[in-house]
């Protein structure tokens, strides 16, 4: 007996899930999160891509030519930008060029910091969306806890029912009572089907979404765990600690930077250039041209260029980075105004669920007296069946209510967690 009891409360073990182990899994396997990821590293590349103009540029050239004249009639070298063949060779040559931006006004710095702001924009945005993905988590968690808890309550209560409505039949026989009360016992039983059937719905759709979101195949045979307590957790309190905040403060410095690159558009850049040259030619063979190949010469100079006039494409750049600069400003107050009204709501909301817990509490303590009061009574011969069942519908129902509000409580600290523990704050870099 006692070997077959320990088979059973394993059973029930091994076909637990909480929501710890969800977060866990969800975090490691979740494909949205790993895309989600892939592209903050993209982000990371465009730093490195933007560090590159502060180096200079090398190539090697090479080139292997036959050039064939029909006639030995003199021609010009060349006619507008296209040459024309003077002679019939072979020819070889190869080169090794440097270019290399000497001085733009700062327009290279100001493109990496715009990158190095956009990518931790974009960190942020990473940690908001497995926040997000987290919250989605806890809200179907909590639906299929509760779902489970009303399933496993109405079964109950619907055997209570069932036991009226028989005991009813056999009072109606005896004359004791009337049809039409026997009848509105049945009708109570089918209603409580209908509504068993709506909670297997419930549950079915949110256990489907668990098992999306986490990608951990659940069963809605899998009894889910309740929802973890209120935990010691430091949470955080202002704006300016949050997440939200950080990432549009960088968002800010990268509009910044961008308005100062578009600045620099309006002046000059100097850059420097070099190539060594090697060349060789033979009339007949172009492997002998290899051969002859030998140092031609090499350049070095110093380039200006300024752009005077672009169609006002500058101008319009340069507008547009302005804008967006204020908008960003503008993000950053709106989303103070929201983050103080979401704290203030959610400590509304648990201040409001503390006290409906303990009134529900102290109507379960009452049920649970009723009740046991009302088997003494049925025993004792002073109260009939049905009276007595009805009392034990009644402390289920008081039961089942007292469990839902402490779910309903806990997702509020688990929301509270997610949404402003310092734990869930990333840190970047």
């Amino acid at each position: 007996m006692k070997q077959s009891l320990f088979f059973i409360l394993l059973v029930i073990n091994l076909n637990a899930t909480n929501f710890e182990d969800l977060v866990k899994r969800t975090l490691k396997n979740s494909p949205t999160l790993k895309k989600s990821s892939l592209q903050t590293h993209i982000a990371k590349e465009q730093i490195n891509l933007a560090k590159s103009s502060f180096y200079p540029s090398i190539r090697l050239e090479a080139n292997l030519q036959y050039s064939k004249k029909f006639n030995d009639n003199s021609t010009p070298s060349s006619v507008g930008d296209d040459s024309l063949t003077q002679s019939s060779y072979n020819q070889s040559s190869a080169s090794l060029a440097l270019s290399y931006d000497l001085f733009r006004f700062g327009g290279s710095y100001y493109e990496l910091k715009s990158k190095e702001a956009s990518f931790k924009v974009r960190r942020y945005e990473e940690c908001e969306e497995q926040k997000d993905i987290l919250l989605k988590l806890l809200n179907f968690y909590h639906k299929a806890r509760v779902e489970q808890l009303n399933k496993q309550y109405q079964e109950k209560i619907n055997n209570l029912y069932l036991k009226i409505y028989n005991h009813s039949k056999r009072l109606n026989k005896s004359g004791l009572i009337s049809k039409t009360q026997t009848n509105e016992y049945a009708k109570q039983i089918a209603d409580n089907l209908a509504h068993l059937e709506n909670i297997n719905e419930n549950l079915e759709q949110s256990i489907s979404e668990l098992s999306l979101i986490s990608t951990m195949d659940i069963s809605k045979l899998n009894n889910l765990s309740p929802l973890p307590s209120k935990e010691n957790i430091t949470l955080i309190n202002k704006f300016e600690q949050s997440q939200t905040y950080k990432k549009l403060i960088n968002q800010i410095r990268q509009k910044e930077a961008e308005l100062n690159l578009a600045n620099t558009k309006y002046l000059p850049s100097l850059s420097l250039y070099a190539k060594y040259d090697f060349y060789g030619q033979d009339k007949h063979s172009l492997k002998d041209s290899i051969k002859d190949i030998d140092k031609n010469g090499y350049r070095v100079g110093l380039g200006f260029s300024w752009i005077l006039f672009d169609g006002f494409k500058t101008s319009s750049t340069r507008s547009i980075s302005l804008l967006q600069l204020e908008t960003a400003k503008l993000d950053l107050q709106i989303a103070k105004e929201q983050f103080n009204k979401d704290l203030a709501h959610l400590n509304t909301q648990n201040d409001l669920k503390i006290k409906m817990l303990n009134y529900v509490n102290q109507s379960k303590d009452l049920s649970l007296k009723n009740n046991s009061m009302s088997t003494k009574l049925f025993k004792n011969g002073q109260i009939d069946k049905i009276n007595s069942l009805k009392t034990q519908i009644q402390t289920l129902n008081s039961k089942l209510q007292a469990l839902k509000t402490k779910e309903d409580l806990n997702k509020i600290y688990q929301s509270k967690k997610i949404k402003l523990s310092k734990a869930y704050i990333c840190k970047v870099s």
